[in-house]
């Protein structure tokens, strides 16, 4: 994990991403199946996952990068001086 907030922050959004193109790939292959007869159910359950992994890494890159702007925010005000 990097020193620097913003870049962690970054990185967590870089996965989310990554999950969410992933989910849509599973929703993708789901429907292909579905049209073939197949079973679509594990294709939807992989996508629900990995749907729920992007919004919680999404929320953690928020809140890092949150917390980056407060600490920045901080360290630069006159009264920490």
């Amino acid at each position: 994990m990097p020193s620097n907030p913003k870049a962690a922050a970054k990185l967590f959004r870089i996965a989310a991403i990554l999950f969410a193109l992933v989910a849509g790939v599973n929703l993708v292959v789901a429907y292909d199946a579905h049209r073939t007869g197949e079973h679509a159910t594990p294709y939807i359950k992989q996508a629900v996952i990995y749907f729920s992994l992007t919004v919680v890494f999404l929320s953690v890159a928020c809140i890092r990068e949150r917390r980056a702007t407060q600490s920045g925010e901080k360290s630069a005000s006159p009264e920490s001086k």
